[in-house]
């Protein structure tokens, strides 16, 4: 387990006061108007706005503009209860030196954002969650003192299913599988197959191939359930999506581009839905000497800084990292304070044209 260090913010430390402050029964009905405030801390007035934001979202005050600031619980039921959770805690069934770049980054900045809210952030890496009976290391998880919420990234639907069967405050980091409740930020990919669908086929390629984990998450299987049916919807007969399963490794990724340049099988355009594999299958091409995009077109639906360096520069769809930490932590906030309102949130990447995407010969 890594604990990260506590860096809160200058408004969260005051937003610790006053509430130490109303619990202790100071302020029983509302606070004393901002001005006040900041002269009883000796802080800013900005500084006592964003504690009584954050104080507004854990419910304890009301504010209505031109009022002073509500309190909307007494000290004594406050006190009868037990202390909320400002513990966040992020189990990943992936092991460190495993996380993309996109997932360490997400942690990373939700860590800086959260701080800034008051919470502390726990990251667990239990890669024996990858295996076929993971729930012992659960029920050991679950023993641990109460989270304000779990940050579920990497694990399989059972995980998520037991989760929910246990009415745990969680987010995820991609799609729910069909039939389970739960909160979660993924990127908006039966959106993205409808662009890409769209531009594939006025570029003249009928033929498309998609270069599939054979163990793809619930939004790429939705990638490729939309693809498939926009294709053959607007091509009819002429349009065929061809889906090459692999499993990441060098050399399947390998068999699975011989497989999409030969026979009935061929195609000529490739999609990868992630960027490990859209670089291993580019460098398999090269050393086949087949010419991108002359002899083959490739577009990419994740984007990371390695695959920024490749040359040509890669047809890609673009998701800003930055937006999706911000998704993540109003996400999260939200669940921790128990007023999740937003059950899901989808991201539109933006398309970068690059160089790999040409018309079809």
């Amino acid at each position: 387990m890594k604990r990260l260090p506590d860096r809160r913010s200058l408004s969260t430390r005051v937003a610790d006061l006053i509430r130490d402050e109303v619990l202790g029964g100071k302020w029983k009905e509302a606070l004393p108007g901002q001005r006040a405030l900041a002269d009883w801390f000796r802080v800013s007035r900005p500084t006592i706005a964003a504690a009584i934001a954050q104080l507004r979202r854990e419910r304890l005050l009301r504010v209505e503009p031109g009022r002073p600031s509500c309190v909307l619980r007494s000290a004594a039921s406050r006190r009868s209860r037990p202390a909320a959770s400002r513990t966040i805690r992020v189990l990943s069934a992936l092991p460190f030196d495993n996380l993309s770049y996109r997932s360490l980054y997400c942690f990373c900045e939700l860590e800086r954002r959260l701080a800034e809210e008051g919470y502390r952030i726990e990251i667990h890496s239990e890669p024996v969650l990858r295996k076929a009976h993971p729930f012992a290391m659960l029920e050991r998880l679950a023993r641990m003192p109460p989270a304000a919420c779990w940050i579920l990234h990497g694990a399989r639907p059972e995980i998520h299913a037991w989760f929910a069967r246990r009415s745990l405050p969680v987010v995820l980091t991609s799609a729910a599988e069909e039939g389970l409740d739960l909160p979660f930020v993924d990127f908006a990919y039966a959106a993205m197959a409808r662009h890409a669908a769209g531009l594939l086929l006025r570029q003249g390629h009928h033929r498309v191939g998609l270069l599939l984990n054979r163990h793809a998450r619930v939004g790429e299987r939705c990638l490729e359930r939309t693809l498939r049916e926009e294709i053959e919807v607007r091509a009819r007969e002429a349009g065929r999506l061809f889906t090459f399963e692999q499993d990441d490794a060098p050399d399947s990724i390998g068999r699975a581009m011989a497989r999409a340049r030969e026979g009935a099988s061929a195609v000529s355009v490739m999609v990868a839905t992630g960027t490990g594999a859209a670089m291993s299958a580019l460098g398999h091409l090269a050393q086949e000497g087949v010419r991108v995009p002359r002899d083959l077109s490739f577009l990419c639906c994740q984007d990371d800084p390695l695959i920024q360096c490749h040359v040509p520069d890669v047809t890609r769809y673009r998701g800003s990292l930055r937006g999706f930490a911000r998704a993540m932590q109003r996400l999260t906030l939200d669940v921790a304070a128990g007023s999740a309102v937003r059950r899901n949130i989808l991201l539109m990447p933006e398309f970068h044209r690059g160089a790999t995407l040409a018309p079809s010969r």
